[in-house]
């Protein structure tokens, strides 16, 4: 359960400062690519995500520029959720029984309703990739998944991140970071040769389907992802304990 829980913190921040950095981006409707939100801050984050085939979806809350959260209290539809403060991720978490594509009524209330927000978000379809056995970054990686079921999320996108063992320091040094927005309704995608630098230990993707509700103070996500780790041309399950690096990297 530890695992699970660090993925989903480090996911559901990858997704954050996702949306925020691209915030700027220039696409515009046209292109078929909705254009993530222009946030630069904000003070609550709320995800709710199911991971890796879970049937059950786990809910985040945390703070950032606001105040510390002392108390909270969610209601889905109406219905109560336990939400307990979780010291080892230092985040409120809960747990639901919900449906994928599908949308939810989401009462939330922080520090004895000092802070509240009610809105509508969907949960995302599930991507099922059948990740190839091998990649060498030197040439194209060529990827096709399903959605199920097939149903558009606001935001899909591919992460892409290389690493390398550090002996001195005894842990990997992130040297590609990169990700490309794609057009919600494609299935496919070829990696070109050289999106990653050659030469690294490891390589990380992660596909990712997003939907979002956002205000000037508060940022509530839904997501679902699928993700590889590539070591010496291996493929093997992702890596928790490097995505955690990559976030501390994007923080810094």
């Amino acid at each position: 359960m530890k695992k699970f829980l660090l993925l989903f913190m480090i996911l559901t921040m990858c997704f954050s400062l996702l949306i925020i950095g691209c915030g700027n981006n220039d696409d515009d409707d046209d292109d078929g690519i909705l254009d993530p939100p222009d946030q630069e801050d904000f003070d609550y984050f709320f995800s709710v995500m199911r991971l890796f085939g879970r049937d059950e979806y786990i809910i985040g809350i945390d703070y950032f520029q606001g105040d510390s959260i002392t108390t909270a209290e969610l209601f889905i539809n109406g219905n109560q959720i336990p939400l307990e403060y979780n010291e080892w991720i230092l985040s409120w978490i809960g747990y639901a029984d919900l449906e994928v594509t599908t949308v939810y009524n989401f009462e939330l209330s922080i520090n004895e309703s000092r802070e509240s927000w009610d809105f509508n978000l969907a949960t995302t379809a599930a991507p099922a990739i059948d990740w190839p056995d091998e990649y060498s970054p030197d040439q194209e990686l060529l990827l096709d998944w399903v959605l199920e079921p097939d149903t558009d999320s606001m935001i899909q996108d591919l992460m892409g991140t290389s690493w390398v063992w550090d002996t001195q320091n005894e842990e990997y040094d992130i040297i590609d970071d990169v990700f490309v927005l794609l057009d919600s309704d494609v299935r496919s995608y070829d990696v070109p040769a050289n999106w990653m630098s050659t030469g690294q230990e490891e390589y990380d993707f992660i596909l990712a389907e997003t939907n979002y509700f956002v205000t000037d103070t508060f940022l509530a996500i839904a997501a679902e992802v699928s993700g590889v780790t590539y070591g010496y041309a291996s493929r093997r399950e992702i890596d928790v304990n490097r995505l955690k690096e990559k976030i501390r990297e994007r923080i810094k």
